[in-house]
C-alpha cells in the first residue's frame, strides 16, 4: 500500500508541476506581449514625434530659405536632377553645366551692376578656393528678378566633401531679404532728398571698389551755386526746397544703380561705373545745363546752378578719400574761376591757378 501511495504521489507531483510550468510559461508569454506591446506603442509615438518634429523643420526651412541647391563642384553639375528643373523657366537645356546655368541666371535674373560678383562668388573655382583655404560657409546679397520686380535674396554657400568619392560639394541656401532691406534703406536714406546718406555713400563706393577693381568709375561732387544767398534771402525752408529740386533734377540724369548721395548740406557725390571718358563728359555738360534752374515757391524765387569736380579711378585714386579729395581740388578751381561749370582733376592739374592744400576745407555753402 506504501508504494502504492508514493508511486501516486510522485505522479500527482509530476503533473502538478508540469501543470505549474505551463502556467509559468503562459504568464511570462503574457507578460511579453504586454511588454513587446507597450515597446512597439512607445516606438510608434516616438517615430510619430521624429516625424512631426523633421516636418517642423522642414516647414521651417521652407519657410526660412526659399530654395535649397545641392552643387557637386568638383564635377560642375548639379547634385541632384530635381534642381535643374528650376532652372528651365530660363530655357535651360538639361544637359548644361553649373557653369553654364548660373551663367545664364545671371544674364536673366540678377541685375545688371552684380552679375560681375555674384559669377565670381558662385563660381566652382572660387568656391573650391574658398574650401582649401579652410572657409566653408560664405555669402552674398543681390537683387534678383522674380515675377517682374527685383527682390532682395540673400545666398549662403556651406561647401563640404562627400567621403565616398572625395568631390565637392555645396549647399546654396536663397532666402528673400527684401523687406529687412527696405528697412535698412529707409534709416540709410537721407529724409529731405531720397538720397542715400553720407555715411551709407561711403559704405556702396567701398563695396563697389572692392567687388569691381578692374572696372572704371568717376567720382563726382556737385556743390549749389548761391545757395547761401537763398538761404539768407528765403529762409531755410526755401532752402530744404531749393535742396529738394536740385536733388531730384540729379536723379533723373543717372540710373536708379547708381549711387548718389548727399554728403551734408548742399554737396552731393556721385559715383557711377563708365567706359569711355567722353561719356563722362557728355553726362557732366547734361548736368550743368539741367542744374541751371530758378526754384519757385509761392513769393519766393532764387536762380541756382552747379559746380562739378570729377575724378576717376583708377587714375585718380583707388581709393574713396584720394577720390574725394581731387574730385573736390577740381571743384574748388570751379567755384574760382565762374562756377556753373564742371572739371576734371586731370584738367585741374594742369590749370595755371595754384590748389591750395585745404581746398576740401572749403564752405559747404556758397
Amino acid at each position: 500500500v506504501m508504494e502504492y501511495d508514493m508511486a501516486d504521489f510522485y505522479n500527482n507531483l509530476g503533473k502538478n508541476m508540469l501543470l505549474s510550468a505551463i502556467i509559468i510559461l503562459i504568464i511570462l508569454l503574457l507578460i511579453l506581449f504586454f511588454i513587446s506591446k507597450i515597446l512597439r506603442t512607445a516606438e510608434s509615438k516616438i517615430k510619430e514625434a521624429s516625424e512631426q518634429q523633421l516636418k517642423y523643420f522642414q516647414d521651417s526651412a521652407r519657410y526660412i530659405f526659399n530654395n535649397i541647391y545641392e552643387i557637386d563642384i568638383t564635377n560642375d553639375c548639379f547634385a541632384k536632377g530635381s534642381i535643374k528643373r528650376q532652372f528651365r523657366a530660363l530655357k535651360n537645356e538639361e544637359e548644361n553645366s553649373y557653369s553654364e546655368s548660373l551663367k545664364l541666371l545671371a544674364e536673366k535674373a540678377v541685375k545688371r551692376e552684380f552679375q560681375e560678383i555674384f559669377l565670381c562668388k558662385l563660381s566652382c573655382a572660387n568656391l573650391i578656393t574658398e574650401f582649401t583655404q579652410g572657409t566653408n560657409h560664405i555669402n552674398f546679397e543681390c537683387p534678383i528678378l522674380i515675377e517682374s520686380e527685383y527682390l532682395w535674396i540673400r545666398l549662403d554657400i556651406y561647401i563640404f566633401k562627400i567621403d565616398d568619392t572625395n568631390d565637392i560639394h555645396a549647399y546654396i541656401y536663397a532666402r528673400d531679404i527684401n523687406n529687412e532691406v527696405k528697412m535698412q534703406n529707409q534709416a540709410r536714406t537721407d529724409a529731405l532728398t531720397q538720397c542715400l546718406t553720407r555715411g551709407a555713400t561711403e559704405q556702396r563706393i567701398n563695396e563697389q571698389l572692392l567687388s569691381c577693381y578692374n572696372s572704371t568709375f568717376a567720382f563726382f561732387i556737385l556743390d549749389i551755386d548761391n545757395f547761401k544767398a537763398a538761404n539768407d534771402t528765403y529762409g531755410h525752408e526755401f532752402g530744404d526746397y531749393c535742396i529738394q529740386q536740385f536733388s531730384e533734377c540729379i536723379r533723373k540724369e543717372f540710373r536708379t544703380d547708381d549711387i548718389i548721395g548727399r554728403f551734408g548740406g548742399d554737396e552731393f557725390v556721385i559715383f557711377v561705373k563708365y567706359t569711355s571718358k567722353i561719356w563722362v563728359l557728355e553726362k557732366a555738360k547734361r548736368l550743368v545745363a539741367s542744374l541751371n534752374m530758378t526754384c519757385k515757391k509761392e513769393a519766393a524765387k532764387h536762380k541756382i546752378s552747379a559746380s562739378i569736380g570729377i575724378s576717376l579711378y583708377p587714375q585718380d585714386g583707388e581709393i574713396l578719400t584720394a577720390l574725394y579729395k581731387n574730385a573736390d581740388a577740381a571743384l574748388y578751381l570751379v567755384k574760382k574761376t565762374g562756377k556753373n561749370n564742371f572739371m576734371f582733376y586731370e584738367d585741374a592739374q594742369v590749370c595755371a591757378i595754384d590748389i591750395p592744400e585745404n581746398a576740401n576745407d572749403r564752405p559747404a555753402a556758397e
